[in-house]
């Protein structure tokens, strides 16, 4: 809630300060954070915060494994209500890097572990078919 007032009384992105001990913990709740600004700026069409949570979004997720920001996004529980947007299709950006670097990856039990299995598993699912054949093709 803190990040949107502040976005509507000053047009910036801030949010509240959090602690931690170790980088990892703090990259991760800071992505969390944005993937709940992002959504709650596609809900209410304030394209400008959803700008500034992507900004957030790309710079939290280039520092975290592809199994850390499925999962993270896993325990997101707007995630399966969302329509069609752009950080779907920052997920197949990642995955499609992944799958240059490593495509037994996603045979591996961190990444089964990290999509779960409800809407996330079936878009990676869908996605992952798509990604398999275009290579073969």
């Amino acid at each position: 809630g803190h990040t949107l007032v502040h976005y509507l009384y000053t047009g910036t992105y801030q949010t509240l300060e959090t602690k931690s001990d170790d980088a990892a913990s703090m990259t991760h709740i800071k992505f969390k954070q944005a993937l709940l600004v992002f959504a709650i700026a596609t809900m209410y069409e304030l394209p400008d915060l959803e700008g500034l949570a992507k900004e957030q979004i790309r710079t939290h997720g280039s520092l975290m494994a592809l199994d850390e920001v499925l999962d993270t996004t896993k325990k997101c529980t707007w995630f399966p209500k969302m329509a069609w947007s752009w950080f779907h299709e920052y997920l197949q950006d990642r995955v499609k890097e992944q799958f240059d670097l490593d495509y037994a990856y996603f045979t591996r039990k961190v990444y089964i572990n990290s999509v779960g299995d409800g809407a996330l598993h079936k878009f990676m699912t869908c996605h992952l078919l798509e990604t398999f054949t275009e290579k073969l093709t």
